[in-house]
């Protein structure tokens, strides 16, 4: 999250220093990014929860997690 503050979060300013055209496509550029990180944003605690309550599952059925090193118990 320190790297998109320093991105001004996303929020695209016009600079009139460039053509109608460039503005366009940092405008799309800056959109796509500030798109990446809401859905990181949403979605990575989800991805969190999942893995923790599938790692509990596959050591309640004496599963070895792919953490392991072969299969083999730590």
């Amino acid at each position: 999250m320190e790297n998109v503050e320093l991105a001004n979060n996303f929020e695209f300013r016009p600079r009139r220093d460039l053509s109608r055209e460039a503005n366009i496509s940092i405008r799309k550029w800056y959109d796509r990014n500030k798109a990446i990180v809401n859905d990181w944003v949403d979605n990575t605690p989800k991805r969190v929860l999942l893995s923790m309550e599938m790692a509990k599952e596959l050591d309640r059925r004496g599963i070895y997690r792919q953490e392991t090193a072969l299969g083999q118990e730590e």
